[in-house]
C-alpha cells in the first residue's frame, strides 16, 4: 500500500466548507454581527480577510455536529431589521435549541465547572433569538471536544422579559452604529468586546483595527 499526503484534497475540503457557509448566509445585519466586535463585523462586510485554518476546523466541528443531528438547514427569520437563525426550533413552539462546540474543558481545578454564562456572546445571541421569536427560554447543547474524554452537556436558559427587552434595545443601538459605519465607509467608533476576540481576530493589526480594543496585543502585519 502507498500512502501519499494530499494537500489538494485538504484545500478542497476548506473551499467547500467556505462556499457552503457563504451560500447559507443571508445578506443584511445578523444577530451574530451585533454580539461581538463591531469592527470585525464591519470588515466582514466590506473587506474580509481569510479565516485561519484552525478556526475553520473549529467551525467545521460545530456545523458537522449540528447538521448531523438536525439533517436540515437552520431556520432563518428577521425582526426589526435584524436577521436571526436558530439551529433547532421546537415543533409548534417559539423556543429552540442552539448547538455549540468549545475547546474549553467542562471542569478544571482552576476554573471549576463550565457554565454557558461564561460565554457572554452565546447568552447575548440567545437573548436576541428569544426576543425575535417571542420565547422566554431556549436550550443550549455544548460539545466539549478538546478534553481527554469528549463530552456533551445541555442547559436550559430562561430569561425575564426585561432582560430580553434590554438586550434587544442594545442590539438596535449597535445595529445603528454598524449601519452608519457601512454607510460612511468608516470603521465603527463605538464597540465592546472581550480580550479573547482580539487574540483570534484576523483584523487585529494596526492598519485595520481602529476602535476601542481589548488588552490583547495586536498581531503582526501580514506579509503582502
Amino acid at each position: 500500500m502507498e500512502v501519499v499526503e494530499a494537500p489538494e484534497l485538504r484545500a478542497l475540503v476548506f473551499r467547500r466548507f467556505e462556499q457552503r457557509s457563504a451560500e447559507n448566509r443571508k445578506p443584511g445585519i445578523h444577530a451574530s454581527d451585533l454580539d461581538l466586535c463591531l469592527g470585525k463585523a464591519y470588515y466582514k462586510k466590506t473587506a474580509p480577510l481569510p479565516v485561519g485554518e484552525s478556526l475553520l476546523v473549529k467551525f467545521m466541528l460545530g456545523y458537522a455536529f449540528q447538521y448531523y443531528i438536525l439533517g436540515e438547514a437552520e431556520e432563518v427569520g428577521e425582526k426589526d431589521g435584524i436577521i436571526f437563525s436558530v439551529d433547532a426550533p421546537f415543533a409548534d413552539a417559539k423556543a429552540f435549541v442552539e448547538f455549540k462546540s468549545t475547546a474549553m474543558w467542562y471542569e478544571t481545578k482552576a476554573r471549576g465547572r463550565f457554565s454557558p454564562e461564561q460565554m457572554e456572546h452565546w447568552v447575548r445571541r440567545a437573548k436576541l433569538y428569544c426576543y425575535a421569536r417571542g420565547a422566554l427560554f431556549c436550550g443550549i447543547v455544548v460539545v466539549f471536544y478538546a478534553q481527554r474524554v469528549p463530552d456533551l452537556k445541555a442547559w436550559w436558559l430562561t430569561f425575564t422579559k426585561a432582560e430580553l427587552d434590554a438586550a434587544w434595545a442594545e442590539a438596535q443601538d449597535r445595529k445603528g452604529v454598524l449601519e452608519k459605519a457601512l454607510e460612511l465607509g468608516e470603521y465603527p467608533g463605538t464597540d465592546f468586546h472581550a480580550p479573547w476576540e482580539c487574540e483570534l481576530c484576523e483584523n487585529n493589526v494596526p492598519s485595520r483595527c481602529f476602535g476601542t480594543r481589548a488588552s490583547a496585543p495586536p498581531r503582526k502585519e501580514r506579509e503582502s
